[in-house]
């Protein structure tokens, strides 16, 4: 299935705009790997969207097809590990890698590129301030899941009972320097307020909801009273407050070096705009590239998943990280909610930690003693995916749903690198959908991530609750 794709100097395999000739783009097959998930891209979408019509849109792109056989030119090894009850069986599986076809033309308005195993031509269209949205039909989305609702107070699980699992917030707080916390009063109960010299924390009792420097973030356990007094559980207090209360540790991104991941493509095409009827395998690359265009100019290395409309497994999406050796994966998605045009907003997501439960869960159980690759970047997941989602929410001024933890995302729990999935909003909201079809509404959530990046990897978070970081210029005005 062919159809209608852009790129420019970008590619799916080796830093955008430096690919020599035995660095081209790279899929593996489609059946991916074993003790890998597949379903994380592609079971969880909502309902099942009708072929969208863009006959007439003027931004598009052509694409020719020249069939062409690649050889096994690289050996690709990844770890996984099999669950029989209660014993874990690491394995090691080998995969063969197919080059794909791909050069960086000084011509800015074409390029070649890989489409799996064969090579195809595109010729695009680029507006004044980067590439329009291009345009792809296919013959039969794939089905979607519901959205997840907000949790709970409480949290999905239940909190474990014991006292050495508690930790007193007042004397934990004073302890590590943060003072005394401020307690006030709400509608829905006692508010105790955290500060630290780059943060602000509030925690209420009997949720989960948490909020830093103003933006919404999940625990595991919700805040409880024993004795009288305020207690955090201590999987929290280590996973959750600390990591964003104490920034000694240094920028939790080493180096400008980011594999940018542009959810869907190819035969799943996500979701799709209520409003415009634009596939969400569309709107994420447009993204994505905008994304990629502000960091090589301020001297990111970037590597991208995909350039054009190819399908790829998340097994692929994760060789392809693990290849690029990037320092950082962002992958770039958008929501939608079968039989609800009310909800919208962005959520974040990172991976659960080990001993917490998911504030997402689908179709495999949750389990909190899991422990995957990506537990070990749990600290720097956090980080990462807090300014991003605050970054995000502040420029565009769309509703805060919240930073999230989810251990059933497959793109992010093999990563051996800080890794961070972002829904940029709700295309079954007429009026988010409305805003995401805008160019320069996509610019300006590019613009978002891209400022964020450079925070963190400067080691320089946003401003404390207090010090509210002013927008930057040209920032989008909802």
């Amino acid at each position: 299935m062919l159809g209608q794709v852009a790129a420019r100097k970008f590619g799916p395999f080796g830093p955008v705009g430096h690919w020599p000739a035995s660095s081209a783009p790279v899929g593996l097959p489609q059946d991916g790997m074993p003790g890998v998930a597949h379903g994380s891209n592609r079971s969880r979408r909502r309902k099942a969207a009708e072929p969208a019509d863009h006959s007439g849109d003027s931004h598009h792109a052509s694409l020719r097809s020249k069939s062409r056989l690649s050889l096994p030119q690289r050996l690709t090894l990844c770890a996984g590990v099999l669950r029989l009850g209660r014993q874990k069986l690491w394995f090691w599986v080998a995969s063969a890698v197919l080059a794909g076809c791909a050069t960086a033309p000084q011509h800015t308005s074409s390029v070649r590129a890989g489409l799996g195993g064969t090579a195809a031509e595109a010729e695009a269209v680029f507006g004044q301030g980067g590439p329009e949205l291009v345009t792809v039909r296919v013959p039969e989305p794939l089905p979607i899941a519901p959205a997840a609702p907000l949790p709970a107070a409480g949290g999905t699980a239940a909190a474990s009972s014991r006292p050495n699992d508690w930790v007193n917030l007042e004397a934990w707080s004073l302890d590590n320097g943060y003072g005394r916390p401020v307690q006030s009063q709400s509608v829905a109960g006692p508010i105790f307020l955290l500060r630290a010299q780059q943060a602000a924390i509030e925690l209420r009792l009997g949720s989960v909801w948490a909020w830093c420097n103003g933006s919404m973030w999940s625990l595991g356990f919700a805040p409880r009273l024993i004795n009288g007094l305020p207690h955090v559980h201590l999987l929290d207090v280590l996973k959750n407050l600390r990591p964003l209360l104490d920034r000694s540790g240094g920028p939790p991104v080493a180096r400008r070096s980011i594999l940018i991941d542009p959810g869907h493509g190819g035969r799943d095409s996500g979701t799709h705009n209520s409003v415009t009827g634009a596939w969400e395998k569309d709107l994420t690359l447009d993204w994505a590239m905008r994304l990629a265009r502000l960091l090589l100019a301020r001297g990111w290395q970037v590597y991208m998943t995909r350039t054009n409309d190819v399908a790829l497994s998340p097994a692929e999406r994760v060789a392809l990280a693990e290849n690029s050796q990037a320092a950082l994966f962002l992958s770039l998605h958008f929501n939608a909610v079968a039989g609800n045009r009310t909800l919208a907003g962005i959520e974040t997501y990172c991976l659960t930690p080990a001993g917490l439960p998911s504030s997402l869960v689908r179709d495999e159980p949750d389990d909190p003693g899991q422990v995957y690759p990506n537990n070990a970047f749990d600290e720097a997941n956090l980080q990462v995916a807090f300014e991003l989602h605050r970054a995000l929410v502040q420029r565009t001024g769309a509703p805060d749903r919240g930073l999230r933890r989810a251990r059933c995302l497959g793109v992010l729990r093999w990563q051996n690198r800080p890794a961070v999935l972002v829904e940029g909003g709700y295309l079954s909201n007429p009026t988010e959908a409305r805003r995401i079809a805008s160019p320069d509404y996509r610019q300006a959530m590019a613009q978002a991530l891209a400022d964020a990046l450079e925070r963190l990897a400067a080691g320089t978070p946003t401003a404390s609750v207090g010090q509210p970081e002013q927008p930057a210029s040209g920032a989008f005005q909802p």
